[in-house]
């Protein structure tokens, strides 16, 4: 019995441990399922219900969300030559809840851009999530930024304006501001039809902050504006720039302006100014500066007397040996003359003769027909800053107001008003709207809108208008303005001169004048009519001998060129005759296509060559000549090829026109 009982003890003992460590390993067994069922749990919580604000930590420290611009439309010519369109430039933005010191950020920053650390500090703490540092800067400051590798601190591309002649043409043109919002010139006038509205998007950025997408996925993201196409002919008016800035230069004008018109739609094929000094770059003289416009006025009284019916070309009038007077002043002629045809009084401007017409016409009549051609009344034209001009109403002019009102002194017009009023006649007697947009184009260069031209109404019989353009004709052929005629072409025109009003408007000045022409082309059906103005000419004080040999030297060259709006039988005999000397074809005996083949690649001159493409000729030989080369040319208008040549040490660029 007794040796039994200890086995019998030690088998209790090892039951005993056997259930101490079932149970124990039970335990753990539980404690790892449950811990494994917290796991589960807790892997359900976040992938089913806590998804999507994870995703958002996850996304806020792998992404920032930017806002980009839109991508403006272009402003194009009426052929489609850019005049207005976008590169990118980069800008410089902070995001200062992602920096580690911001203080220290902003005065690397200022050191590095210039501008104030403590303007920058305050915009961190006004706008932590996105803060402009700097816009439109050089690439050499942006290099520099990156090797500095500022925390928090980005770099944006923004589009930036640039326009085909500069600051040339902004009075027309316009530009934009800092944002991109059109605030002058075209710009302003269709800025709804060119803004487009920017975007968001997610930029992918690494653990330093820095951003890793590619600039063409950053690129395609941004909406994109409209295109407009004007009436605008960028030849013509790059012609007529040019030639109102040699006017000025060789008369010693204050300075110049001019606006050509498509005659039976009036199109704006061109509207141009050129002034030294004392006017704003953005400032349209054309629509919005007033004055008394002279003897080109004399056209409404000269319309009204034919349309009557009581007067026509043959009916003698007395010009008084060019000596009149009305009440107590004294009317004068520049030319004397005794009794003479209307027509004739016509061609040589007779200011007495226009005096006893409008006595014979009476004061509504020529009041009515200058309403008739848009005198005293806004054109309409989409640009802004248009003025109206100032014409009394005829129960309040004196007889001495009668009497000036009928050779253009004693009110006040603007030079597209004036323009219009002679495209009238032009077009067989109907005034239309004269307008600058021709079509808008989607960002896809699909048409959206094609502008219509707009008959406002009929002035005058189209027999009337015929006869006018006959009296017109005379005063180019033989009359006050022969300096306008074009041998072996028939041009109608009229010239005019007035005295300059003080700037108090108390009077006038002695011997200072506003000399203008205006010009149709040709005479018989014009299909461009153009009108040119010299304000305070030194030298040439009168039309005859300023206003009027311009309008020739610009329709000359316009017609030379290889870019024009219209191609009439009559003027390719006068081409040939007389366009070699400027469209500079003989070229020293050299073939110009052929001469590219010797033209050795220079990169240096790369960003020359492509900044004088699709520029105008004059502004692209400046350019070459301001960098001290010389140029050969074939053609005028836009530049469509360059390319420089060297000969022996010399390097000539060759630029092709067209």
């Amino acid at each position: 019995m007794s040796t039994r009982r200890p086995m019998r003890i030690r088998l209790d003992k090892r039951r005993e441990n056997s259930k101490i460590i079932d149970s124990r390993l039970n335990i753990a067994l539980m404690v790892i399922g449950l811990a494994w069922a917290a796991l589960i749990a807790r892997n359900f919580d976040l992938a089913l219900f806590r998804h999507s604000q994870f995703s958002r930590i996850a996304l806020s420290q792998q992404k920032v969300k930017e806002e980009i611009r839109g991508n403006r439309g272009d402003i194009l010519d009426r052929r489609g030559v850019p005049m207005s369109w976008n590169i990118s430039m980069p800008s410089i933005y902070a995001v200062s809840r992602d920096m580690d010191n911001p203080r220290n950020t902003a005065s690397q920053l200022a050191r590095l851009c210039g501008g104030s650390s403590g303007k920058l500090r305050e915009g961190f703490e006004k706008r932590p999530c996105f803060c402009w540092v700097d816009r439109e800067v050089n690439p050499r400051t942006v290099e520099a930024l990156r090797r500095q590798n500022l925390k928090g601190v980005y770099v944006t591309k923004e589009p930036r304006r640039r326009y085909l002649s500069g600051d040339m043409w902004r009075y027309l043109i316009g530009n934009v501001d800092i944002d991109g919002h059109g605030i002058a010139g075209a710009e302003l006038a269709f800025e709804d039809l060119l803004y487009s509205e920017g975007s968001k998007i997610w930029i992918n950025r690494d653990a330093r902050g820095r951003r890793f997408d590619a600039e063409g996925e950053y690129e395609s993201a941004r909406n994109a504006g409209n295109s407009v196409m004007l009436t605008i002919d960028a030849n013509l008016q790059d012609i007529l720039v040019q030639k109102l800035r040699d006017g000025v230069e060789r008369f010693e004008a204050k300075g110049a302006y001019g606006v050509f018109l498509e005659v039976g739609s009036s199109e704006v094929l061109a509207m141009g100014q050129y002034y030294p000094k004392g006017v704003s770059s953005t400032r349209n003289v054309v629509i919005s500066d007033t004055y008394e416009p002279g003897s080109t006025f004399k056209l409404v009284t000269i319309a009204a007397a034919v349309n009557s019916g009581r007067f026509s070309a043959f009916d003698i009038i007395d010009c008084e040996n060019g000596s009149y007077k009305v009440g107590y002043k004294t009317i004068k002629d520049y030319k004397k003359s005794g009794k003479i045809p209307f027509r004739r009084a016509v061609e040589l401007s007779s200011n007495i003769a226009m005096i006893k017409v409008a006595h014979e016409l009476g004061r509504e009549l020529i009041y009515r027909t200058a309403i008739d051609f848009g005198f005293n009344s806004k054109t309409g034209i989409e640009l802004p800053g248009e003025a109206v001009g100032v014409m009394h109403e005829p129960k309040d002019w004196s007889d001495i107001e009668h009497a000036t009102v009928s050779f253009g002194n004693g009110l006040t017009v603007t030079a597209l008003q004036m323009v219009n009023a002679y495209a009238a006649v032009g077009a067989k007697g109907i005034l239309y709207q004269p307008h600058i947009l021709k079509a808008v184009l989607s960002p896809e260069d699909e048409l959206i809108y094609e502008k219509k031209p707009e008959p406002i109404r009929r002035v005058i019989s189209e027999r009337t208008a015929a006869t006018l353009l006959e009296f017109f004709t005379g005063v180019v052929d033989s009359g006050t303005a022969v300096a306008a005629r074009i041998e072996g072409l028939k041009i109608a025109g009229k010239t005019g001169t007035s005295r300059k009003v003080k700037e108090d408007g108390r009077g006038y000045y002695y011997n200072r004048y506003i000399t203008s022409f205006v010009g149709m082309y040709p005479a018989e059906d014009p299909v461009i009519v153009g009108y040119v103005v010299f304000d305070d000419p030194e030298v040439n004080k009168t039309a005859s001998t300023s206003a009027a040999p311009i309008f020739r030297e610009i329709l000359m060259e316009y017609l030379c060129s290889a870019s024009r709006n219209f191609d009439i039988d009559d003027d390719k005999k006068v081409r040939a005759e007389f366009c070699d000397y400027v469209e500079y074809n003989e070229m020293n005996g050299d073939d110009f296509t052929d001469n590219r083949k010797y033209s050795e690649k220079i990169n240096s001159f790369d960003d020359l060559n492509k900044m004088v493409l699709g520029k105008p000729l004059r502004t692209a030989i400046n350019m070459i000549h301001n960098q001290g080369y010389d140029v050969k040319i074939k053609g005028s208008g836009i530049v469509r090829e360059c390319f420089p040549k060297n000969h022996g040490d010399q390097l000539i660029y060759y630029l092709r026109c067209g």
